[in-house]
């Protein structure tokens, strides 16, 4: 806090001077609201601060008083007087939340020793940690092709193919990857060859693909990588949108807000338009139940939880039937892939896959 006081004088006394390093300072105040990661570039600017702010009192004092301890009281007594109002400038929360930090912590309990878990690379140290399971990826490696292929089984819209996904990185790995390039075989052709199950083989651990409530944000960067188009270099930005404080008016209407969702009519009503609802996914009390017109217009999901509240999400065509949304949100699977061992919607959804594909009886 001292630094910061000192920070402002110094802008004050020196504006024009420190105008080229104001880019790298805003960055550094982005670690107070943002990733705290950003607290790097706010070090040196705080060194700076300080420093200056002695510098400052030093002068002041050393005529009147040739004592340090004075100098120090004088840097305290700053220090005590802007203490009381820290609350206000920096609130600390937390990255991730009481509830997933105890799912990850129960994934300990509920899966074997030598498991390992699929999901997005965002929380796969925190995994690592609280849970003591290996992960697909993290932070750490989150640079490498197994991150396009991991977005791929959250984006596309066929469990086969992100089963065989998961099947093709489990076994050849970034390893194998590199030696397909090495080959000359093209990002492309290696991505279909994996989609059309080339590289499977029964897995050798026990794996659970993973979905959290974070992701529901992330979603669309994540779909993003996995619609990956090689020839036009870019993939399909599509959102999950949410509405909030959602609760149910009636049999046919469930009002968010100053919103209207008409179950009956598949509409969406808000202040200031009305919209038509193609599909419209309802899941409550464990069962699903799908809605659809001939139409143009929104996709939506409805999911009633516990204690009555209900959860609202508008999505594209796209979106609405990729594994994510349908896996994850409506809890609709293929057994012959997948096997849901966990429901805690929507802190964490955990699937097992199946070491192989089961032969379903028809």
């Amino acid at each position: 806090l001292a630094s910061l006081v000192g920070l402002a004088l110094f802008l004050i006394m020196n504006f024009r001077k420190f105008m080229v390093f104001l880019p790298l300072f805003f960055i550094g105040l982005m670690s107070f609201k943002g990733a705290e990661r950003f607290a790097m570039y706010l070090a040196p600017f705080l060194g700076l601060g300080f420093g200056y702010l002695f510098d400052m009192l030093v002068k002041l004092n050393i005529k009147k008083i040739n004592n340090v301890k004075n100098v120090v009281a004088s840097i305290m007594a700053i220090v005590l007087t802007i203490i009381p109002l820290a609350p206000n400038i920096v609130i600390a929360e937390p990255k991730i939340t009481p509830q997933l930090y105890a799912d990850f912590v129960n994934l300990n309990k509920i899966t074997p020793k030598s498991s390992v878990i699929w999901t997005w690379w965002d929380y796969g140290t925190a995994i690592e940690f609280l849970a003591n399971r290996a992960t697909f990826h993290d932070g750490q490696s989150q640079i490498y092709p197994k991150t396009y292929f991991i977005a791929t089984s959250y984006s596309d819209s066929n469990p086969e193919i992100a089963y065989n996904t998961i099947s093709a990185i489990s076994n050849i790995g970034n390893t194998g990857i590199e030696k397909l390039l090495k080959e000359k075989n093209t990002p492309q052709e290696i991505r279909d060859k994996i989609f059309e199950g080339k590289f499977n083989a029964p897995l050798k651990r026990p794996t659970y693909f993973a979905f959290t409530g974070d992701e529901i944000g992330k979603f669309g960067w994540i779909n993003y990588f996995g619609t990956w188009d090689f020839k036009k270099k870019k993939g399909i930005f599509e959102p999950i949108g949410q509405l909030g404080d959602c609760k149910k008016k009636s049999e046919d209407t469930v009002f968010c807000g100053l919103n209207e969702i008409n179950i009956k009519k598949m509409y969406l009503k808000t202040p200031s338009l009305k919209l038509n609802i193609n599909t419209l996914a309802i899941y409550k009390d464990k069962k699903l139940t799908i809605k659809s017109l001939d139409s143009d217009g929104l996709y939506i999901d409805v999911v009633y939880l516990k204690n009555s509240k209900i959860n609202v999400y508008i999505l594209q065509r796209q979106p609405f039937y990729s594994m994510f949304n349908q896996m994850y949100i409506l809890r609709d699977y293929d057994p012959k892939y997948f096997n849901l061992v966990y429901d805690n919607f929507p802190t964490m959804v955990l699937y097992e896959v199946n070491k192989e594909p089961k032969e379903l009886s028809k």
